[in-house]
């Protein structure tokens, strides 16, 4: 029987962050072809954070202190890109 090795959690969180990459990346050319309101991603370069979105959701992600990819938000979609503060990691973060 193969030993098993349990994946060690910042190898986990580095495949998570290049799925997130790599989505964002294969979205950027449709989003380029909408209107700037109407994009189904959206950067804002002055907090770093990618928005996604559907006709009904939202996927907020951002860029932290630690240039590492952090998830803020999912659900409802949203109507203001203002309501979302930059990423920053939170002070019991173990890493």
């Amino acid at each position: 029987m193969p030993c098993q090795r349990e994946i060690p959690l910042r190898l986990s969180q580095k495949v998570l962050i290049a799925f997130q990459i790599m989505t964002v990346l294969l979205l950027i050319p449709s989003a380029s072809k909408a209107a700037s309101n109407d994009a189904p991603i959206r950067y804002l370069p002055e907090a770093k954070l990618f928005i996604l979105e559907t006709d009904h959701t939202s996927y907020v992600f951002g860029i932290n202190e630690q240039n590492a990819l952090q998830n803020l938000y999912w659900g409802k979609k949203i109507t203001r890109d203002q309501d979302f503060a930059p990423a920053h990691t939170p002070v019991d973060y173990p890493f």
